[in-house]
């Protein structure tokens, strides 16, 4: 039994100094890719944050418009508007083409788990108290990833959900949640693997609370990336199961010549040359006023 319990602590042992020096060499990768690269361990909980109001108070203010009408947008940092000033940003620029007044519930490395948890939180109306005509989400491939995730090792708040029975339920909160290697592992398989079933789940997960809240407002999504996975045909114009719920996706990459973000010339970026710029949005944005008239 001795010989046991001494065989037993010697690989406990081995298999923790194994992860110990996984982590170390994860956090050494990462902080090679990005030098900013910081990292805590312990962190708060998501909706402790979210609650407090943390996010909140950073949100882009709403866009008024002249008209009639309100659109309700959600997504990342491409949503947010990352390093442009409030007039230039989706929802800004949407507000000048449309005449209609746009609320910006985006933020930088959120996906679709955060449109689902702020549409079922219970002071969501109270916050929002504009009814809109149209709620938009904008998405990008890497929000797949998001799924399981954060957009990056570098941000603290873990929020994601699992599928059981038939519903979305919050994950809880666990060490393989904060681990680095698991967040490489995770973020190679996702590169190269993308679910379409999914990604549709969430969206009409989040449809299904939003027609609770809005019955009569209509939901868009637009594809920034030109995700192929997503539809059903190789023109990219057809989702039969967002279309079954009356859920309209647009591939934005029609109207800039087949290319992503990164694919156009530099006058559609911002200065970190990853995000679009205002002018990116004022060459797309008119070709989809259509969709909320």
């Amino acid at each position: 039994m001795k010989r046991f319990f001494k065989i037993l602590f010697i690989n406990i042992s081995i298999i923790l100094f194994i992860l110990v020096v996984a982590e170390v060499v994860s956090f050494y990768l990462l902080n090679k890719e990005d030098p900013n690269f910081r990292y805590q361990f312990i962190e708060q909980k998501f909706e402790d944050v979210y609650h407090r109001g943390e996010y909140q108070k950073y949100f882009r203010p709403t866009s008024f418009g002249r008209k009639e009408g309100v659109i309700l947008t959600f997504g990342c940092c491409m949503t947010y508007g990352v390093f442009v000033d409030d007039a230039d940003t989706l929802s800004a620029i949407l507000s000048k083409y449309t005449g209609k007044t746009v609320i910006n519930r985006g933020y930088p490395g959120w996906g679709l788990q955060h449109m689902y948890y702020q549409l079922n939180d219970p002071n969501f109306t109270d916050e929002v108290t504009l009814k809109p005509d149209y709620i938009v989400y904008t998405i990008i491939r890497d929000h797949y990833r998001r799924i399981y995730s954060n957009s990056s090792a570098n941000e603290p708040y873990y929020l994601t959900y699992k599928i059981k029975n038939g519903k979305l339920v919050k994950s809880l909160n666990s060490i393989l949640n904060r681990s680095l290697i698991v967040y490489i592992i995770r973020s190679i398989h996702c590169r190269n693997h993308f679910d379409k079933e999914i990604v549709d789940f969430y969206i009409i997960e989040s449809y299904k609370k939003a027609k609770e809240l809005y019955p009569n407002a209509k939901f868009i999504v637009l594809d920034m990336d030109g995700i192929a996975e997503l539809y059903d045909d190789r023109a990219r114009t057809e989702n039969k199961k967002l279309n079954s719920y009356g859920i309209r996706l647009i591939d934005l990459t029609k109207y800039t010549d087949g290319k992503t973000i990164w694919e156009l010339d530099h006058k559609y970026w911002c200065d970190d040359f990853a995000h679009p710029s205002a002018e990116y949005w004022k060459m797309v944005i008119p070709n989809i006023v259509k969709e909320f008239e």
